[in-house]
């Protein structure tokens, strides 16, 4: 019985200590040559996968259903949403800089 009280209160302070831990505690491993800053919409690994001329695929977030064509003329548009605001493009690098100075872009 003893030994059941002690096992469940160390799980329980290892679950406390380690869900503690930052998430982002660790160094970045992206080597991207963009300055990227906190606020940027687009994540970093994107950069590094499009720096060969190589494109992706991403899903754009915009802010209100006004921002999407603006944000929609950056790529090819492979799927569009009647209702969110949300479309999906295939974009290289330069259209990656562009999502991301866009003001509606989240």
């Amino acid at each position: 019985m003893n030994r059941r009280i002690w096992a469940a209160v160390i799980t329980s302070v290892m679950a406390a200590t380690l869900s503690a831990i930052p998430a982002h505690a660790t160094d970045t491993t992206s080597t991207t040559s963009t300055a990227t800053t906190a606020d940027d919409p687009i994540d970093p690994p994107l950069y590094d996968q499009t720096a060969d001329g190589d494109t992706v695929r991403v899903n754009v977030v915009t802010e209100s259903r006004a921002d999407l064509s603006s944000a929609a003329s950056v790529g090819d548009t492979l799927q569009s949403f009647d209702t969110l605001p949300i479309v999906t493009l295939r974009v290289n690098k330069s259209g990656l800089a562009e999502l991301a100075a866009q003001d509606g872009v989240v």
